[in-house]
């Protein structure tokens, strides 16, 4: 199984009208681009079996505006407020925004377990990495506790207390067992595993650390996961995060590591809106051209169910078609689609429904069918992109033609970097950087001895890190 929560699912009504997509998914999966920049921080080409059939897309935040009176709403989105009589095609993003989660007193327990010996990477971030919690530490809310247990005797100041007397620790399964029937009580607690070189686990040894996260969930303590160092295990800590219903993230150079902690604290205290069904019907003579994201390959008639994936509160989510629109029939505008949008609160134990319209207008002016593009719009198109640059620079270099996947890099990366600019965007401005970087890298092998035999270790001896076989 990839490295992914994300399967689909097509049901087809007896009259071929309606179709269901099913997305299951999970909130763990690391970003795409953190394993882009992992590789290329490890001297490595990124093998396409990393990135691909993956929910790119919705990794990001899609900055659209939360709702304020209701839980969830759905914006309806187009790339052109204008097209010409004659009809044309656009790009239509069907978005969903929840109310960001009110947060209270948070406890974050680190468990830190590295190599007794470390290179002088772990040690930079080791140190960032105390730094960022002794700092955030005094801004979280009230009452709020950050502690940090290390399998090694820390050799930085730390002034941040254990949970339990120090112990070394050389076998991950038994660091993490000594927490597990601790009695974490009142408010609320989560883990976060800090993992560096883990001595290369064994798959039995690997199920018990997944069962270890349920008993933690069981106890109502969440279990979340931070690779550091050289090759992460991706597959196994992202089961890991899943089970322990938390976070899996990497630590990079562009990490945002102040935001991951707010992040966290979020997660804890966010809520699941759950049984999301979003209820699509297209105007009048419109058609799907194209799927894009999550949308279904094919469309029947004229509506189309979505059935999403739980969405914590403060999370967001897009889907992307591109759709065709007929000729104006002498009206002047045309609605291109209406949503419908259910889900259940399982707080309140009660559903919610919000709805919203999408319409465009016609025009004879060419020109006012060609400018004010949406930006929303656009950045989703921009991000998808990116997804399409790493599998096609993957396979260029597959193809021995690494100039040609440094000049794909390059191209998406001034493109990043201009929307980025213009946008004061910190995730474009960060991808435009990763590819630069990658660029950089993939010249420097362009230079190595016995370039080929390393081409193919990574992009076929090292995919089993992106396998997941555990229960």
């Amino acid at each position: 199984m990839q490295l992914t929560c994300l399967k689909r699912i097509l049901f087809y009504s007896f009259f071929g009208t309606l179709t269901t997509l099913v997305l299951l998914g999970c909130r763990s999966t690391v970003p795409s681009m953190a394993i882009v920049e992992k590789n290329v921080e490890e001297r490595r080409i990124t093998a396409q079996e990393a990135v691909q059939d993956r929910n790119i897309l919705n990794e990001y935040h899609h900055l659209l505006e939360p709702p304020q009176h209701e839980l969830l709403a759905v914006r309806l989105l187009s790339d052109q407020s204008h097209i010409l009589k004659k009809g044309g095609e656009t790009f239509i993003q069907v978005g969903l925004a929840s109310r960001p989660p009110q947060t209270s007193t948070s406890h974050l327990h680190f468990l830190v377990f590295v190599p007794q010996l470390q290179d002088e990477q772990l040690k930079g971030e080791l140190r960032r990495l105390t730094d960022v919690l002794e700092q955030r530490s005094r801004i979280l809310p009230t009452g709020s506790q950050v502690s940090v247990d290390w399998n090694y005797p820390t050799p930085f100041s730390n002034q941040l207390d254990a949970v339990l007397p120090h112990q070394n620790a050389d076998d991950l399964g038994r660091f993490v067992r000594r927490f597990v029937l601790h009695p974490f009580e009142g408010d609320k607690h989560r883990i976060i595993l800090v993992v560096g070189k883990h001595g290369g686990l064994s798959q039995s040894q690997q199920q018990n650390l997944v069962d270890m996260a349920e008993v933690f969930t069981a106890n109502s303590v969440t279990f979340s996961t931070l690779a550091i160092g050289e090759k992460p295990d991706f597959a196994f800590l992202e089961k890991l995060s899943q089970r322990g219903q938390g976070l899996f993230r990497v630590m990079t150079t562009e990490m945002d590591m102040p935001q991951w902690i707010e992040d966290e604290v979020a997660d804890m205290h966010a809520s699941p809106l759950k049984d999301i069904q979003v209820q699509l019907e297209l105007g009048s003579g419109v058609s799907v051209v194209k799927y894009l994201s999550d949308f279904p390959r094919s469309l029947p008639g004229n509506r189309l169910e979505l059935r999403s994936p739980d969405l914590q509160l403060g999370e967001q989510r897009a889907f992307l078609a591109k759709v065709s629109i007929p000729p104006s029939q002498d009206q002047s505008s045309l609605r291109l689609m209406r949503a419908t949008v259910s889900y259940y609160d399982p707080i309140e134990n009660k559903y919610h429904t919000t709805q919203d319209e999408l319409s465009i207008a016609y025009t004879d002016d060419i020109n006012q069918s060609l400018t004010q593009h949406n930006t929303h719009v656009q950045r989703s198109l921009l991000i998808l992109k990116t997804a399409e640059t790493i599998q096609n620079v993957a396979t260029e270099v597959r193809n021995d033609r690494i100039y040609k996947g440094m000049a794909i890099l390059k191209q998406q990366s001034r493109s990043l970097r201009k929307m980025g600019n213009d946008l004061q965007d910190k995730e474009l401005l960060r991808d435009a950087r990763v590819l630069d970087r990658y660029a950089k890298r993939l010249f420097e092998f362009s230079e190595e001895s016995f370039q080929t035999f390393k081409i193919w270790r990574d992009l076929n001896w090292d995919t089993d890190r992106y396998e997941d076989e555990l229960q």
